[in-house]
C-alpha cells in the first residue's frame, strides 16, 4: 500500500503544482455554478464547466497512459489532452450561438447535481491513480495482474491526493453556499474526516480515534442545536446525509480491519469513502442548484421590491 503522503523533497514540487492547478479548476467550477450575485447557472455555464471537467479527466487518463507506457504515443496523447481546451471553447461558442446563456439548467432535480458530482469525483479518483503510479512506479501494480489493479484502485482512493482534494471541494462549497450555521457545522464535520482519512491505512488506531472524536463533536453539536430550537428542514436533511456517511465510513473502516487480503483492504475503505464524500458533494450541489424552484437566497435578497403602484399606460 502507498503511504498517505509522498516523500518530502524536490520531487514533490511537480505534484503540488498540479494539485494546486486541479484545486483552482474546481474552485472555478464552484464559483461559476454559484456566483455571489445569485445569478442562476445557465446551459452556457454547464457547457463550459462540463467541458473543463471532461478535459481534466482526459488529461489524467493520458498521464496514466504516459506513466504506464512511456514513449512517443503517450506523449502525443498528453499533448492532445492539453489542447482539448480548444474544443471546450468551440462548444461554448456554439452554445452561445444557440442562446444557451438565456436558458437555465432545468430538468429532474438531481440530474445536474449528479452530472457534476460524478465528474468532480471522477477527476479526483483519476488524479489519485496518476499520482500513486508516478510515486510508486507502475511495476508494483502491473506485475500483479488483477490483484495489482485492485491494489492501485485502493491506494488511489486512500491516498492523500484523493482525500485532501475532496476535502478542498467540500470547503469550497461550504464557504460559497449560503447554508444556515447548523447545516454548515454538520457538513463541515463530515468534510473534516477527509483531513485524517489518509492515515487510516498506516495508523488505523490513531486515525480511528480522531474519526470518533469528529463524530462525537458532530453529535454534541446536533444535540445542542436540537435542545435550543426546532430543527429546520434543511438541517434535518443535512444531518441525514452526515450520519449516513459516518455510518458508511465506519463500515468501511471495519472492513479494512477485518479483510485478510492486503490487496482488498484499501479498496473497501476507499469505496466507502467515495460513496460517503461523494454523497455529501451531491447533496451540496443539489441544495445549491435546487431545481425545484426555490430561489437562491442571495438572488431573493437582491430582487427588486414589488410596488402596488398601477402601471403607466402609454398613449
Amino acid at each position: 500500500m502507498s503511504a498517505p503522503w509522498p516523500v518530502l523533497g524536490e520531487g514533490i514540487v511537480p505534484f503540488l503544482l498540479v494539485f494546486g492547478l486541479m484545486l483552482t479548476g474546481n474552485g472555478y467550477v464552484v464559483l461559476r455554478l454559484f456566483p455571489r450575485s445569485g445569478r442562476p447557472a445557465t446551459l452556457a455555464d454547464a457547457t463550459v464547466l462540463i467541458g473543463i471537467l471532461l478535459m481534466g479527466m482526459g488529461l489524467w487518463l493520458a498521464l496514466i497512459y504516459a506513466v504506464l507506457d512511456p514513449g512517443d504515443a503517450s506523449e502525443v496523447s498528453v499533448f492532445i489532452a492539453l489542447n482539448s481546451m480548444m474544443a471546450v471553447v468551440g462548444c461554448w461558442a456554439i452554445a452561445l450561438f444557440l442562446r444557451a446563456e438565456s436558458r437555465s439548467m432545468t430538468g429532474p432535480r438531481w440530474r445536474w447535481p449528479a452530472v457534476f458530482a460524478l465528474l468532480l469525483v471522477g477527476n479526483e479518483i483519476l488524479m489519485g491513480a496518476a499520482f500513486v503510479l508516478a510515486e510508486s512506479g507502475p511495476a508494483a501494480y502491473t506485475t500483479a495482474g488483477w490483484t495489482g489493479l485492485v491494489s492501485l484502485l485502493g491506494d488511489s482512493l486512500t491516498s492523500v491526493w484523493f482525500y485532501w482534494a475532496m476535502l478542498a471541494n467540500m470547503v469550497l462549497f461550504l464557504l460559497q453556499l449560503p447554508l444556515d450555521r447548523p447545516s454548515r457545522t454538520a457538513l463541515g464535520t463530515l468534510a473534516a474526516t477527509g483531513a485524517v482519512g489518509p492515515w487510516l491505512v498506516i495508523a488505523p488506531l490513531e486515525a480511528g480515534v480522531a474519526m470518533a472524536l469528529i463524530m462525537s463533536w458532530a453529535l454534541v453539536a446536533t444535540l445542542t442545536e436540537w435542545r435550543s430550537r426546532p430543527l429546520s428542514q434543511d438541517h434535518v436533511r443535512a444531518l441525514e446525509v452526515v450520519w449516513f456517511a459516518f455510518a458508511l465510513m465506519s463500515v468501511g473502516e471495519g472492513a479494512f480491519l477485518l479483510e485478510p487480503a492486503p490487496a482488498w483492504k484499501g479498496l473497501w475503505l476507499g469505496l466507502a469513502t467515495v460513496v460517503a464524500m461523494g454523497g455529501e458533494l451531491l447533496y451540496l450541489l443539489g441544495w445549491g442548484l435546487d431545481l425545484r424552484g426555490r430561489p437562491f437566497p442571495s438572488a431573493r435578497l437582491a430582487s427588486p421590491r414589488k410596488t402596488s403602484s398601477p402601471p403607466i399606460l402609454g398613449n
